[in-house]
Order: structure tokens, then sequence, then C-alpha cells
């Protein structure tokens, strides 16, 4: 219990006051803020090893770097914590995430998100909504970003899986882009919408990548398949370490 109080109050401590601090930016070049969202991962992961005894362990980074140099590439991550969210500011350079329109009412948050260039999605759109997302996914990509999403589009909890979201393979289609599945198991350590905080070692694993040119089906087969699988087994690794 004391792990994790002295965790939360320095992670809603210091984030809050770095959004608060970081509404300087607004007036300057987006630049700033990306580079900011990457300073708070920095810290976040510095203070997870001293205040929560969690270790992070980046796998085979190699993969996303080798498609990158290629051009821009989608990763497609399984969801188990708000951790991955602040994570993948060290793993992706100046990611276009795509994330619910709810999400830009969270105060301070949501103006540096607006501002960074993410990826907003109004999940009550329906086929408007869709269209308008693929419109600036692609301007995004044209400007040589990774774009990120999380196909289940929620957290769950390790070992649980939700139905995978029809837009994700339509962003593959339309963009005609590599996709990279990523595996974790955050949830192990910090589940979804979770208190307490359990020491222990986090992977967050890039998997084999999904080449475009698939139909839908294929595509959507192939990365429930790799991120299911590949989370199963880290989770399978942490118990078997625990």
């Amino acid at each position: 219990m004391w792990r994790s109080l002295r965790f939360n109050i320095f992670f809603f401590g210091f984030t809050g006051t770095l959004a608060v601090v970081s509404m300087v930016l607004m007036v300057l070049p987006r630049y700033f803020v990306v580079r900011m969202f990457r300073f708070w991962a920095i810290v976040v992961r510095w203070g997870l090893r001293v205040f929560a005894d969690i270790h992070i362990e980046f796998r085979h980074e190699e993969i996303l770097r080798d498609v990158l140099a290629k051009g821009p590439v989608i990763v497609a991550s399984k969801h188990q914590s708000l951790l991955e969210t602040v994570m993948l500011n060290l793993l992706l350079p100046d990611p276009a995430i795509v994330m619910k329109k709810e999400l830009l009412y969270i105060p301070f948050y949501g103006f540096l998100a607006w501002k960074a260039g993410m990826l907003v999605v109004d999940r009550e759109g329906h086929a408007k909504a869709l269209r308008k997302l693929l419109a600036e996914a692609k301007l995004r990509t044209a400007e040589g970003r990774p774009l990120f999403i999380y196909p289940e589009g929620t957290r769950v909890w390790p070992g649980s899986k939700v139905e995978y979201k029809p837009g994700i393979a339509a962003i593959y289609n339309q963009l005609n882009l590599t996709c990279i599945p990523m595996a974790l198991n955050t949830g192990v350590c910090w589940g979804p919408r979770e208190w307490a905080k359990r020491p222990g070692r986090i992977v967050i694993e890039f998997l084999e990548p999904i080449p475009p040119g698939l139909n839908r089906r294929q595509f959507m087969a192939m990365l429930e398949d790799r991120i299911e699988t590949g989370s199963n087994r880290l989770l399978a690794e942490s118990k078997g370490t625990g």
C-alpha cells in the first residue's frame, strides 16, 4: 500500500504540474509539445523504478526501427493500462495517437494532445467519424509520422480481450502501410483504472510486422492472433518470474 501511495502521489503530482506549466507551449511550435510528452515518459519511467519498484523492458525495438527506416507505419497495441500511453512517447518518434474524443475534455491534457496533433475519433459518429479519421490519418502519415492505435478501443485486464474494432482494418487498407503489432503485460503491475501498483517487470514487445495488401479478414485475424498470443505469453512469463 505504501508503495502505491508514494508512486501515485509522485505520478499525479508531477503529471498535473507538468500539464499546467506546459500550457505556455501552446503558443510555440508543435515540436515543443512533442518533446514535453517524451520528457513526461522519461520521468514517469524513473518514478516507477524508484517509487514502485516497477521496471520496464522494451523488447525487439529493432523491428520498429527497421520498418520506420522505410517510412510511416501503423503500430497496433494491446491496452491494459494508462502506462503504455505514456511510454509510447519513448518508443515512437512523434506518434499520431488515435484517441477517443472524450480525452480532449481532460483539463490541460486535452489542449496538449490537440496541439501535438493526435487523431481524435468520435466513437458515436460511425461512418462520418471514420471518414474523418482516415482523412486525418493520411495527412499525419504524409508528414512522416507513425500512427498508434488500440484496436480494442479500451483497457482490459491481462488475459482478457474484447472485440477488435473495424477501424484499424480501414486504416490499414486505405493507407496501405505495414502494421506492427505490439504485445505487453503492463496490467500485471498497473491494471486498468487501478489505484494499486505491484512491483515487477513490465515488457512491451514489438512483434512480427504485417505487410500491406492483405484483405480485411486476413488482416484482422493475423493482428488479433499476434497481439493476443504475444500478450498472453508475456503474462505467463511474468507469472513464472513473479
